[in-house]
């Protein structure tokens, strides 16, 4: 069965629809190659995974920037203050549902650190709220340079089994 189509001179024209099908398909196949692409480029954020159905970002920054605060603001004594030594860090972590983008504000997260110096240590990440969004974080102690792994266990609504994301730090001199 052929459609009609009306040419630039007005006539009317036959579309085969196998042409027609052929356009179709190249459509589709070019929105999901575009979707695939975006999806390839968060997965490889190194400050990001997904992980059972959560999107979790990653991030480590130096204590010593809290310090910086007034001593009346909320970060400055969050977690019950940093020792602001050279060798104190803030892991923060935030999660959102990976399939609606919410962010998950209800959930209990630990950080597993595999130290390249040190014995393995897990820390609980506390809730924070900042600037109206909610994240975990913690002060942790960096102590040597090398690389550092992070297995963060996010637990949601009374489940025994976390869903658990992989990041490594590389702690090099500056």
């Amino acid at each position: 069965m052929n459609r009609r189509a009306r040419s630039r001179t007005g006539s009317t024209v036959a579309i085969p629809r196998a042409a027609l099908t052929a356009a179709l398909w190249a459509t589709v196949l070019t929105a999901a190659a575009l979707i695939f692409t975006v999806h390839a480029a968060r997965a490889q954020d190194p400050g990001s995974r997904a992980v059972d159905g959560l999107t979790v970002y990653f991030g480590v920054m130096p204590g010593e920037i809290v310090k910086g605060h007034p001593k009346s603001h909320a970060e400055r004594s969050m977690h019950g203050g940093t020792s602001g030594d050279e060798h104190s860090y803030h892991l923060v972590v935030a999660v959102f549902d990976a399939v609606t983008g919410t962010r998950i504000t209800d959930a209990t997260v630990k950080a597993k650190v595999q130290s390249p110096s040190r014995p393995s240590s897990t820390i609980s990440l506390e809730k924070m709220e900042v600037a109206g969004t909610t994240t975990y974080g913690n002060f942790f102690p960096i102590a040597g340079y090398g690389t550092y792994r992070f297995a963060i266990e996010v637990y949601r609504h009374n489940e025994t089994r976390p869903a658990v994301a992989e990041f490594t730090y590389d702690h090099r001199l500056k």
